[in-house]
């Protein structure tokens, strides 16, 4: 947008409909948290986890365990 990178979060169902998306300018660990976070929220917490690499994921997986 405007020429700057963004980041897009999105949680999908398993029969591949879009649940909730975010856009973020950052993809740090604050980010993925609190995209989790609204995301259990709303929907709960998920039977199956599914992403990349990125070691910001981990550690709001990690998090959102511990504070449940």
């Amino acid at each position: 947008m405007k020429g700057e990178w963004h980041y897009l979060y999105r949680a999908i169902d398993g029969d591949g409909h879009t649940l909730d998306i975010q856009l973020r300018k950052t993809r740090d660990y604050q980010a993925a948290y609190m995209f989790m976070k609204r995301f259990v929220k709303v929907f709960g917490e998920p039977s199956v986890l599914t992403k990349d690499k990125a070691s910001a994921l981990l550690c709001a997986c990690k998090k959102l365990v511990a504070v449940a």
